[in-house]
């Protein structure tokens, strides 16, 4: 029993610490952007600043073109180290940095080629700095995804950490030399890039038994990477689909003066539901150590608590959204966009409906119940993007921003719920 309640203290304290971790790093991030982004804006013009928001705006893709290797990775050296099964985790690392290697490459080769055929002058070279720098950063970013599933998201928050500091320090230098706009995009990154790189080598020193010993593995293993890295990819593919072509559609239905609109809410929503996706992911590890060794009741307070405190992180910050958003915004944007009370209200609603899933969505990853997860998310998705089509006449953008929200809620919630019974009250039973 003793033992149970020193296991539970630890997760729990390792949990708490990669929350302020991450926390801290969304922290100067924003602060950094604050800074950062008015002095850009003024050293570069308004050209030139294009091009340089342009071409960093490509650098989120990195995690998604890993094909979910990141997310196995999790599992894996989750499930590796509950079960001290070593030498399987080093076999199933060859294969996930052999295959985040091959996308790199291809991301490099494909987009470069993309690059020269399509853009031309100094926007070409800097969107293949861009194209370059990703691909560099698939394998690199596998050690990030480590750091998780060994329960020290602290450390990965850490670096992150260190990035945005270097990639403040780097751009103001840029700035006060009057650097050019390639420059400027190397710059950030380069951050990117020095710090994985730094990440890795810690990884490598601190945790050695992670390291490959050797390169050529079954083909059963190749299979069990790829299958689930594969289901990862298309779970996220699915459901990002069904918000992320809102504000195309807004152009397409509704004119360029609804998709403008759009465009705002969406940075907001979609940080904040970047937010309670960092604060949240250390549960994943947890999740998979703890349903491991069998400490149910754990597991059971996790979900609820976790819950419980993204639903009032929810409503805190969809309040303050609500209530004082108008003002705020009509000072950031100058009075140039009419975002009203009722938007910003069903922008706080958006944000809890594609937030409340999110800690029994982790407790199923961490039962490897992927398949099911798929299932439901394409009905989901079909379903939110005909209700956009359906409702944009008689609702305008609302009939396109809360279809999305409204179905997660009324079918994924209720059906999240029905399946967690199968991890919960059966837990010796594969789902």
């Amino acid at each position: 029993m003793k033992s149970i309640m020193e296991s539970g203290m630890q997760r729990n304290r390792n949990i708490t610490y990669a929350v302020l971790t991450a926390g801290m790093q969304r922290l100067l991030q924003l602060l950094g952007s604050v800074i950062i982004i008015p002095l850009l804006l003024h050293s570069l013009g308004t050209t030139y600043f294009g091009i340089w928001g342009a071409a960093t705006s490509l650098a989120w893709l990195s995690g998604i073109l890993d094909i979910g290797l990141g997310a196995v990775v999790i599992s894996l050296v989750a499930e590796g180290m509950a079960t001290d099964r070593l030498q399987r985790i080093r076999d199933q690392m060859a294969v996930v940095i052999i295959g985040a290697s091959l996308m790199g490459l291809l991301v490099i080769s494909v987009g470069t080629l993309c690059v020269c055929l399509w853009i031309k002058g100094v926007e070409s070279a800097a969107f293949l700095i861009a194209v370059v720098a990703i691909g560099i950063n698939i394998p690199l970013s596998m050690a990030t995804s480590a750091w998780l599933g060994l329960q020290k998201g602290y450390i990965s928050g850490m670096w992150d950490s260190v990035q945005v500091i270097l990639n403040i320090t780097a751009l103001l230098i840029a700035v006060a030399l009057h650097a050019h706009v390639l420059i400027m995009v190397a710059l950030f990154y380069g951050s990117i890039v020095i710090t994985n790189i730094l990440c890795s080598i810690h990884l490598l020193w601190s945790c050695p038994q992670l390291y490959p010993v050797q390169w050529r593995v079954s083909v059963g293993i190749w299979r069990q990477i790829g299958g689930k890295s594969l289901l990862f990819a298309l779970i996220s593919i699915v459901l990002n689909i069904s918000f992320g072509l809102d504000n195309v559609l807004a152009l397409m239905l509704l004119g360029p003066e609804a998709s403008a609109r759009m465009a705002i809410i969406m940075r907001l929503g979609i940080n904040a539901i970047g937010i309670v996706a960092v604060l949240t992911q250390p549960l994943w590890p947890a999740f998979i150590e703890a349903r491991g060794k069998e400490e149910h009741r754990w597991v059971w307070k996790a979900l609820v608590k976790g819950t419980m405190a993204v639903i009032g992180l929810c409503i805190l910050g969809g309040g303050i959204l609500g209530l004082f958003g108008q003002k705020i915004l009509h000072w950031w944007l100058g009075g140039a966009l009419d975002i009203n009370t009722t938007l910003l209200w069903a922008t706080a609603l958006w944000i809890l409906g594609l937030s409340l899933p999110r800690v029994a969505w982790l407790l199923l990853n961490a039962a490897s119940d992927l398949k099911f997860q798929l299932a439901l998310c394409i009905p989901v998705c079909v379903i939110a993007i005909a209700a956009k089509l359906l409702f944009v006449a008689e609702f305008g953008i609302l009939g396109i921003w809360l279809a999305t929200p409204l179905c997660l809620l009324i079918i994924m919630c209720p059906a999240y719920t029905w399946r967690i019974y199968s991890v919960l009250y059966n837990p010796t039973r594969k789902v």
